[in-house]
């Protein structure tokens, strides 16, 4: 079985693509899965975007840069169908020795092992490992399913952005595909700090819109991007399940340890206001889990598994499926999003063309009609 995070787990068992059953003491069995525990380091965990698939009508070869590197991977046809592999999308694989977990990033994933089925090779080092490929959460491409970014002419724009910013700035990429013909826009959304490490590692990206200054800050620092435009600002607020069982009224609440709690964690941009919130009103949240970006914590709340957690205010919105108290100390924890094409940009001048439009009126439209304030 292809070995996914708790993250991924969750997402397709609110999405209804995968059943499970409750034990007695009321955790979820899934019929087929299992498999180690081990938990990759940053050593061994190559990260980059597919450039090349190469098909006949049984098997394929798969290209993905990776830095100054490239990893080439031959996989049956139905391996890539069944993966989403495209051109443009963003896959990660990690290698263990002689075996290999492949995971989507969360701090709380514990993957599971796949038994190595083909040989891959990093064709720059002197090395021979089983590989195996792995699609990050939110790696998307705009345009219409049957848009090859490979087709003949088309140009590519690579954009990484905060998981916050995924129906906006989807939106806001078919806005500017329709005003740029021939333009492809992918995206790979994510924690703005593990996007930002990305960048800094060699990940091919033209522009990169983070959920906090401190995030660019990182990206700045290393050349990558000059000048940076603050284009929103964002505040959190308590997302609670419909109903709210535990019966949230305020931020104080949460110190209970009566109500179950998800947090981002500290170093992502959500995680850092929710800080500095909690400690303008002057209290001790105990979380019962950390999540990588404020899309997984809010899945927690989605799908019932904590009475509630602290996102941003245009995720409630976005959700449908949760509700949202408002509380005072989140104006003492608003998050300022910072924007840049990258200095190594393939396409720069495109990357500043999608810059300003996000800055035009129609991006700006879109965002605000989202949640989102103006800086």
């Amino acid at each position: 079985m292809l070995g996914i995070s708790s993250d991924a787990v969750r997402q397709l068992l609110g999405s209804g693509r995968l059943r499970a059953r409750r034990d007695a003491q009321g955790r979820r069995i899934i019929a087929g899965s299992g498999g180690g525990r081990g938990r990759s380091s940053t050593r061994n965990r190559f990260t980059g975007i597919v450039t090349e698939i190469i098909r006949d009508p049984v098997m394929a070869q798969v290209e993905i840069a990776v830095g100054p590197f490239r990893a080439v991977s031959p996989l049956s046809g139905q391996a890539v169908d069944g993966l989403g592999l495209e051109v443009g999308v963003v896959a990660s694989a990690v290698v263990k020795s002689t075996n290999v977990v492949v995971e989507l990033p969360s701090l709380n994933a514990e993957p599971a092992r796949r038994p190595p089925t083909m040989y891959r090779r990093l064709t720059r080092w002197a090395l021979t490992v089983p590989l195996a490929v792995g699609l990050l959460a939110g790696a998307t491409a705009c345009g219409s399913d049957d848009d090859s970014p490979s087709s003949g002419g088309d140009k590519k724009l690579t954009v990484f952005a905060a998981a916050s910013l995924t129906g906006t700035f989807t939106e806001i990429g078919r806005k500017f595909e329709a005003a740029h013909p021939g333009v492809k826009v992918t995206f790979n959304f994510g924690s703005s700090a593990t996007l930002a490490q990305q960048i800094t590692q060699g990940a091919p990206v033209d522009v990169f819109a983070s959920a906090s200054p401190a995030t660019m800050k990182t990206v700045t620092d290393a050349s990558l991007a000059a000048s940076p435009t603050t284009f929103v600002r964002n505040k959190l607020q308590i997302a609670v399940p419909t109903g709210n069982p535990a019966k949230v009224d305020d931020l104080a609440d949460l110190a209970s340890p009566k109500v179950k709690v998800a947090l981002c964690a500290e170093q992502v941009p959500c995680g850092a206001a929710a800080v500095k919130a909690l400690a303008a009103a002057g209290l001790t949240v105990k979380p019962v889990t950390l999540e990588q970006d404020v899309k997984a914590t809010l899945t927690k709340v989605e799908l019932g598994e904590v009475d509630a957690a602290l996102v941003y205010k245009t995720d409630v919105l976005a959700s449908g499926k949760v509700t949202g108290i408002a509380f005072p100390e989140a104006d003492k924890a608003i998050n300022d999003y910072p924007i840049s094409a990258l200095t190594k940009a393939g396409s720069p001048d495109l990357a500043k063309q999608f810059v300003d439009f996000v800055l035009s009126p129609d991006g700006v439209t879109v965002l605000t009609q989202a949640g989102f304030d103006k800086p």
